[in-house]
């Protein structure tokens, strides 16, 4: 059974540009901007918890599109979009703003750990 869209293919880009659009506005409100991600703490909780959010919102919001267009290119765009997005926030927050090196959840748990107690 073949899918058909209900887009001509002029809408279809000018829809998948749009949907780009709202992926980035939605990554834009939900976090803070990289640059400021970068000067975080590396693997930073808040900011992991606020990428999740970010990314299952924009997956729901391209589903929804996807299913009402029936259209493969807005998934396709709005799609490595998200994949995007979602790998420059994990990347900003892994990195370590003194060395700028990327940080393991285990190096940041055992320098935790090692922390003397006032």
């Amino acid at each position: 059974m073949a899918i058909k869209s209900v887009l001509k293919p002029e809408g279809s880009v000018l829809l998948g540009g749009v949907t780009i659009l709202m992926v980035l506005a939605l990554y834009g409100k939900t976090l803070p901007n990289t640059a400021m991600m970068h000067a975080t703490a590396a693997n930073d909780v808040n900011l992991e918890s606020a990428r999740k959010k970010a990314t299952i919102t924009a997956e729901a919001l391209l589903g929804a599109i996807s299913l009402i267009t029936k259209d493969a290119n807005v998934f396709i765009l709005g799609g490595l979009t998200i994949i995007a997005l979602d790998w420059h926030t994990r990347h900003a927050n892994a990195t370590s703003p003194t060395t700028g090196d990327l940080v393991s959840d285990a190096s940041v748990n055992r320098q935790l750990s090692v922390v003397p107690v006032a």
